[in-house]
């Protein structure tokens, strides 16, 4: 499916919408942090300050739907995680780890492009460790902007 890049790009310009999403930005981070300390589970993926940014400050994108959210952080880890198997943690193998989840999100139609990097902290951390840190945080996310996109589509269907 094809998107023109003015909607891709379309950003509020409000200050007060840009403030609900750094509010709900903050929240969501927040639950995701204290999720992961309670389980043991201690990384904040990078790529989940961008997730939030796109789910709360651009819910209309087709970057923000909760499907593409966890779909692209999964696809994206997974071939990060092959990597870090096959040829261990290098640089290099970040790179190519990036290039081949750019191709897989995009041939299975969940390209989520901050999930982009989750390959660079898989190959160069315990990669299970990471993937299970990604996936908290992936989950947390997509169940926030689920609710976030419900809560704005009930707030136009009654008119306010």
């Amino acid at each position: 499916m094809l998107f023109r890049l003015g909607d891709l790009l379309a950003v509020p310009t409000g200050v007060g919408e840009a403030a609900r999403a750094a509010v709900l930005a903050g929240l969501c981070l927040t639950a995701i942090v204290a999720l992961q300390s309670a389980t043991g589970i201690g990384h904040l993926a990078s790529s989940l300050g961008s997730t939030v940014i796109v789910a709360f400050l651009l819910p209309d994108s087709a970057f923000a739907r909760p499907r593409i959210i966890l779909a692209g952080h999964a696809v994206s880890s997974l071939t990060g995680w092959a990597v870090a198997i096959l040829l261990g943690p290098s640089p290099w193998a970040a790179a190519l780890a990036v290039g081949l989840a750019i191709v897989v999100m995009q041939a299975l139609h969940c390209m989520q492009p901050p999930a982009g990097g989750d390959p660079i902290l898989i190959v160069g951390a315990d990669p299970a460790m990471a993937v299970a840190s990604v996936a908290i945080g992936a989950i947390v996310v997509a169940a926030a902007a689920w609710l976030y996109r419900l809560s704005r589509r009930s707030v136009r269907a009654s008119g306010s």
